[in-house]
């Protein structure tokens, strides 16, 4: 984990979490199915996943070539690895749909 990691194995969030339902809401028109990208790009050493929205470098690096049905399954493991970093006590108010 990031240094902020706490004993009990969750970290507390640097940015607000976006949903796979939020990025839809705000993702550029004729996006079928939006980056889980959140501007933070930082990679955590254990687990290698970015800090921000939580994909592996190969999961970063393969976007662009995922299918639609790849890439939703995709959003669907990042929700869990969020879930898993991040129970509800420890969540912060999630990104607004301004």
């Amino acid at each position: 984990m990031t240094s902020s990691s706490s004993v009990s194995g969750t970290v507390p969030l640097p940015h607000p979490w976006r949903s796979l339902a939020q990025a839809h809401r705000v993702a550029k028109p004729g996006t079928t199915v939006p980056s889980p990208c959140v501007g933070v790009c930082k990679m955590d050493l254990a687990p290698a996943w970015c800090a921000g929205c939580h994909r592996s470098i190969e999961e970063i690096r393969s976007w662009g070539r995922m299918s639609d049905a790849d890439k939703e399954a995709l959003w669907l493991v990042l929700e869990q690895r969020h879930a898993l970093l991040h129970p509800p006590s420890h969540r912060p108010t999630p990104v607004s749909d301004c």
